[in-house]
């Protein structure tokens, strides 16, 4: 069991305890900091009045009213009691209720009621609601001089709130924007700019939506005010940023307003009914909803609204497939089906009311490809079987069997044989009339699948999905003519951007000899992206075109099979016509001379110790690579331009005359750049070691990030996994691109043989750590039982204590830095161990993960060891991730709980719901002939045993495609959350509580190999 170091510390001193509790509670709910405060301890829940501010902070409005009638009736809790009602839209309820003015005048504008008396007040509340009034009855004169003396009301509050931090001041600036969109609404004599600018604001979804409802509250009462029917269009907007928050009451609330209000438009009612049957069913109302939406359903069929129809046909379909309420082909005819034909001759760009007509269109072709693609998967799965395998043999057994005793029953006039013969041949016919039946609905279901699939890729820029499941289908289906034929066609229609995010994949699979029509195809898209993209092209080319050239520099040769020398061949002859091209024919010979440059230097032997630096020849061709445009900087960061225009690229001036043995068995070196920007950049040049791994792993965490940043939870938590640029260029040679200002964790804790480690620093009274470590080598040595090992790292764990608090009380000095760059340090351990657990990420011992100086986030490098290759190497890994005791020193005093864990939980959830996505990419990763990630058992034993011998050139000959789909399954199951449970998937808290157990498990810490000093 995980204990909470600040319970700990209030069990053994109580008063101390609850009062530490208190000063932490206190302080994270200044700062806003709601994850942090769930990790403040527990006892003080124990406390009633405590309790209501606990579900206030989780905004759960019936548990804190709950509360609140169980206490005392003072004027605090009635304030919390009142506030809670109010943020349950139950603003009548309230407005009953409320006995403190201020509370009053809120919800007596909320309800339309004007009659409260102007006292003399000068409280914000009051003067809000009397400049509302007087705008509620067009008095703008009397309206506008007590707009300003509100605004300054709120001015004047700001001159004491705390610098510290912005929670402070989120209510005044709440206010101040009250005070602008009623400023705007007297103001403007463009009413519709007004409304337009209002609904299409996006900086306001982003805010926590208790700062923002009351503001949004007053927009509609403006709209009403002015008798304009858009008021419902902005509410059904409202509903929906209200059901995205959680806020199901006050979304609720809206979506009745405007459905029952019969001034509104037909197909804004209708909507907002489409749209509180959505509600019910995320209430499981669900027998209620499908009641609604079936009748709203029926009555669009006579109505010309073909976008909100479409949205309602794709809603009761997904809610059909949900509940497997009508059949597969049903679903698809009645439903998804339908809401394409019914757009099919509606513009993309067309205006239905405040709707969003292009997203409706894409989401009737991602219903539709998503339902079909789960019933071809199914199918795909099904035919694959043993079993089916079998019956189709059985059935083929049986037709020759029976003709055998037909044939013998007739010469021998054998009736019995005769029918037993017709009987079998009768049989294998109804086998094979089934099997075929299978195998054509499975093919219907791919057409179906890819063309909606090609369809969505057109229509939406944004989604991953689409792409990767299209290549995936594709390359599934390279052999089959009329499949390529569909992905040919559309593939014109698209701009070649779109294919640059799956490149390095689609490059695996060029071929020489063009064996089918895919590999035109193939080459076709490729030559349109080097046309359009030559800098993001050409070096995924030149690496395939030089696979084979380490063997000029390694002194062995390597054996390659028919498949890859075609591929080698396809590139080559790319890079041959694009020299031809006059339009990219320097970049193509430029890009060339550079990494043949780069090679020539990675293979170079120089005869220095680590840290040494030592000059480059003159001679040598990288020094004769100087001022050119043409010389792009390989490690650049060039966002992607639709038109293919890179005006402005950031070149090479000229490289540094020497280089730093960065240290390694290969002794990969550390080479300094001057750009055409001013800016001195390093990379790391390596020579006979395959960069390829770490290339697609970057790969993969660029496309998670980018569905954490869509999410806005961990997007407002700035939760991401750090990546670098890695390029490869063949076999065993690349650049990786210097993570600046960082170092190793190792460096830090354990030193240098310069600098001694902050272990010996603030602990020199422990043991050392080279101690701790020979103490497991001699276990492992001896082939300790687990018991052993285990007593033997406890002891350990006795005599050397945790520092690494240290690092942030040395490098920030400043108290709000020193907490920020804290944060920062804890939602980076979260996020990498999430996704380094989903992805199998093995082999993280501390020189493989580097600590930014600068932010103080966690940099993992070196991802040799993916996919659970972990548990195949010669001591095989125990742990989910790395999160020893140094790491959670790093947390401060409340360790793992609070924002630590409810950012693994963010993450997860992030990972969970976009499951399709990553096993869509990863399933297209896993079967890319270049990707060489699956462990050898040679391979695996060299990682764990530090050699200077040459690498072998002999390849180990493994099953990769069977590896490679129980690395997916793998991936699915995590995914599902069923890694742990055997019946049915762990909530998104239960499996990460597992996971971090896991980690933590001083048991599973001591199995570990040595050189992962788990101790640390």
């Amino acid at each position: 069991m995980v204990f909470n170091p600040v319970d700990v510390i209030t069990e053994l001193l109580p008063e101390e305890g609850l009062l530490l509790q208190t000063i932490l509670r206190e302080s994270y709910k200044s700062i806003g900091d709601s994850d942090a405060i769930e990790g403040c301890g527990s006892s003080y829940l124990l406390n009633l009045s405590s309790r209501t501010q606990y579900y206030q902070q989780l905004r759960k409005w019936d548990r804190v009213m709950e509360n609140c009638d169980l206490q005392q009736t003072t004027e605090e809790i009635s304030k919390d009691y009142l506030e809670a009602f109010f943020n349950s839209g139950l603003q009548n309820v309230a407005q009953i209720m409320a006995s403190n003015d201020s509370l009053k005048y809120d919800y007596c504008w909320l309800l339309n009621k004007w009659d409260l008396p102007d006292n003399g007040d000068k409280s914000f509340e009051s003067l809000h609601y009397h400049a509302l009034r007087y705008v509620h009855l067009n008095d703008l004169g009397r309206a506008l001089p007590i707009i300003n003396e509100a605004r300054l009301v709120v001015i004047e509050s700001l001159y004491c709130a705390s610098l510290e931090s912005t929670a402070t001041i989120y209510i005044p600036l709440a206010k101040l924007k009250i005070i602008e969109d009623l400023d705007d609404f007297i103001s403007t004599s463009d009413k519709n700019k007004l409304f337009d600018n209002w609904l299409n604001q996006k900086t306001l979804k982003t805010n926590d939506f208790i700062n923002i409802n009351k503001i949004l509250y007053q927009r509609c009462k403006l709209l009403d005010f002015d008798g304009d029917k858009k008021s419902g269009i902005l509410r059904i907007k409202i509903a929906e940023l209200a059901q995205q928050n959680n806020w199901l009451q006050v979304a609720g609330k809206h979506l009745a307003t405007v459905a029952t209000l019969k001034s509104y438009q037909k197909h804004t009612i209708l909507w907002a009914k489409v749209e509180e049957t959505r509600l019910l069913w995320e209430r499981n109302d669900c027998h209620m909803a499908r009641i609604l939406l079936k009748s709203v359903v029926e009555e669009l069929e006579t109505h010309d609204y073909p976008f909100l129809h479409s949205l309602a046909l794709q809603l009761y379909g997904s809610w059909m497939e949900e509940t497997k309420s009508e059949t597969s082909n049903d679903i698809i005819r009645k439903y998804f089906q339908k809401s394409i034909r019914i757009l099919k001759y509606e513009a993309v760009t067309k205006e239905e009311f405040g709707l969003d007509c292009k997203k409706v269109i894409s989401d009737a072709h991602k219903h539709l490809s998503l339902f079909t693609d789960k019933l071809y998967q199914q199918l795909y799965k099904y035919i694959k079987t043993e079993d089916f395998q079998k019956r189709i043999i059985e059935a083929e057994h049986s037709t020759t069997e029976g003709k055998t005793l037909y044939e013998l029953g007739k010469s021998t006039k054998n009736q019995e044989k005769i029918k037993a013969g017709f009987s079998l041949i009768k049989q294998s016919e109804i086998d094979k009339i089934d099997i075929s039946n299978k195998n054509e609905e499975k093919n219907k279901y791919l057409k179906l699948t890819l063309q909606n699939y090609l369809q969505l890729m057109t229509l939406d820029d944004e989604s991953k999905l689409p792409i990767y499941r299209i290549i995936s289908l594709w390359l599934e289906n390279k052999e089959n003519n009329e499949i390529n034929d569909i992905v040919d066609q559309e593939f014109e229609k698209n701009p070649s951007y779109k294919f640059i995010l799956v490149l390095p994949q689609l490059v695996a699979h060029l071929s020489f000899t063009h064996k089918y029509s895919f590999h035109k195809s193939l080459e076709t898209i490729i030559n349109r992206c080097a046309i359009d993209h030559p800098y993001q092209t050409i070096p995924i080319i030149y690496a395939v075109a030089n696979t084979n050239i380490d063997q000029k520099f390694n002194q062995c040769e390597a054996s390659f099979n028919d498949e890859e020398e075609s591929r080698v061949l396809a590139a080559k002859r790319l890079m041959s016509v694009w020299k031809k091209n006059t339009k990219i024919s320097c970049i193509v010979k430029n890009t060339e001379k550079l990494y043949e440059a780069f090679i020539q230097l990675a293979y170079k032997k120089f005869s220095c110790s680590k840290g040494q630096r030592i000059t480059i020849s003159d001679e040598e061709p990288l020094m004769k690579i100087t001022n050119s445009e043409l010389y792009m900087y390989p490690a650049a960061a060039l966002p992607l331009n639709k038109h293919g225009n890179y005006p402005n690229i950031i070149s090479i001036v000229r490289f540094e005359n020497s280089f730093l043995n960065a240290g390694g068995v290969h002794e990969p070196k550390k080479i300094d750049c001057w750009c055409s920007d001013g800016i001195l950049r390093s990379l790391l040049l390596k020579g006979n070691e395959d960069m390829h791994q770490d290339a697609i792993m970057q790969q993969v965490f660029v496309l998670i990030n980018s569905l954490l940043n869509s999410n806005k939870y961990t997007a407002k938590r700035k939760l991401a996994i750090r990546t670098y640029k890695v390029i490869p260029f063949s076999k065993q040679s690349g650049i990786a691109e210097w993570c600046v200002n960082t170092m190793s964790v190792l460096d830090y804790l354990i030193g240098t043989h310069l600098i001694p480690g902050a272990h010996q620093k603030y602990r020199p009274e422990d043991i050392t750590p080279v101690k701790a470590r020979d103490i497991l080598i001699s276990s492992q040595a001896n082939r300790d039982s687990e018991l052993t090992k285990q007593k033997k790292y406890s002891n350990i764990c006795k005599v050397f204590k945790p520092v690494f608090r240290y690092y942030f009380f040395e490098k920030f000095l400043s108290a709000s830095i020193w907490f920020e760059r804290r944060q920062a340090f804890i939602h980076s351990v979260a996020t990498t161990s999430m996704i380094g657990y989903i992805l199998g990420l093995g082999d993280r011992h501390f020189h493989n993960i580097l600590i930014d100086n600068n932010t103080a986030e966690f940099i993992h490098i070196d991802f040799g060891v993916a996919f659970e290759q972990g548990t195949l190497l010669t001591t095989p890994e125990t742990v989910p991730f790395r999160l020893t005791r140094d790491i959670v020193d790093g947390m401060g005093i409340c360790g793992i709980e609070g924002t630590f864990r409810k950012c693994c939980e963010k993450t997860m959830s992030v990972l969970r719901q976009n499951q399709d996505v990553i096993v869509t990419i990863i399933e297209v990763l896993l079967y890319d002939p270049c990707y060489q990630w699956a462990l050898t058992g040679k391979k695996a034993a060299q990682i764990q045993i530090e050699s200077t011998k040459k690498n072998s050139c002999i390849n180990d000959v493994i099953e990769v495609n069977k590896l490679a789909e129980r690395s997916l399954n793998r991936v699915r199951v995590k995914l599902c959350g069923m890694e742990q449970a055997e019946t049915a998937a762990a909530s998104i808290n239960g499996q990460v509580n597992l996971l971090i157990q896991k980690a933590r498990d001083p048991n599973n810490l001591a199995l570990l190999y040595h050189g992962w000093q788990a101790y640390l």
